[in-house]
């Protein structure tokens, strides 16, 4: 999806927590411990059925190769090119297996839409096991469609999924870039829409939710990745001011490809919790602990 700048440099500064491929966090007051305990196994991807937003091309697709590699029952890829959308099933088809990949047409920021695909994916397989949610849409120019899109489509997606796979212990993985933890000022559209895919996964990933829902819901803001999502990004931002910084910071921020997006879906299937938040830049996976606004603040003025 998106990176802007060092995720490093910027989420230090952000006092955010970090800890590669662990859960245990190194907190500012105190002393930094190495994490060598294995994690729990969640869930494996061998006879899952899965479903991916926008997975025709790029971390999308991406990832459904990873998954059917993983012995997955099928995959299902939800996009709107027909074209390319079958041109991605042969694909997978020739490379996994006869009928282990389906395209459906479906336009996630149309909530009927959304709706009427996850019921009839329950009437076809009972059940969907792992949902990524991974259509997106960068061009602030049109930032009523991309926020229709990245947001609200990733909103009406989480909601059938509740709606529809109750206590069926599914994992939703929801993608989101780098600005949904540190905001852009050359993009901020995107910010606040990437803000609320954190945000949004956090509070249905509650676990209050988790015990009412059974589903685990997680986060996953992804690196600059070479796909055709960034190809001549700085030509659809607001102003021409801020496609030029944008195209400078881009320069300097550490590259990934797709494959490295969809290994790191995989590993958040395997043991991510529920409601946690996970960074994957320069082919790294990152851990995010978000910090507590309660634990770090300055009193300016007490009204009576």
């Amino acid at each position: 999806m998106i990176p802007i700048r060092s995720i490093a440099k910027h989420l230090i500064r952000s006092k955010f927590k970090i800890v590669l491929n662990s859960y245990r966090t190194t907190h500012s007051h105190g002393t930094k411990q190495a994490c060598n305990k294995p994690y729990t196994t969640l869930m494996e991807p061998a006879c899952k059925v899965a479903v991916i937003t926008g997975g025709t091309e790029g971390i999308g697709f991406a990832t459904a190769h990873q998954l059917l590699c993983c012995k997955a029952k099928h995959v299902a890829l939800l996009d709107q090119d027909i074209p390319k959308g079958f041109e991605a099933v042969n694909h997978l088809n020739c490379s996994h297996g006869k009928n282990k990949a389906t395209f459906i047409k479906c336009d996630v920021s149309n909530k009927e839409a959304v709706d009427d695909t996850f019921l009839k994916l329950k009437n076809e397989f009972e059940t969907v096991d792992i949902i990524v949610n991974a259509a997106g849409l960068w061009d602030e120019t049109k930032w009523q469609q991309e926020l229709q899109t990245n947001l609200v489509g990733t909103i009406n997606v989480n909601l059938a999924v509740q709606q529809c796979f109750e206590s069926s212990n599914a994992v939703v993985i929801n993608l989101a870039g780098l600005s949904g933890l540190q905001p852009s000022s050359c993009s901020p559209i995107n910010s606040a829409e990437y803000a609320g895919i954190v945000r949004l996964s956090q509070s249905l990933g509650h676990q209050a939710n988790f015990k009412r829902k059974g589903v685990r819901v997680v986060a996953l803001c992804v690196g600059l990745t070479s796909t055709n999502f960034i190809k001549d990004v700085h030509l659809r931002m607001l102003t021409a001011e801020m496609g030029k910084e944008l195209q400078e910071e881009m320069k300097t921020a550490l590259c990934q490809k797709a494959e490295a997006g969809a290994r790191a879906v995989l590993e958040l299937v395997r043991r991510a919790k529920t409601g946690s938040v996970w960074v994957v830049e320069g082919s790294r996976l990152l851990h995010v602990e978000m910090a507590d606004w309660r634990k770090s603040f300055t009193l300016e003025s007490q009204f009576t």
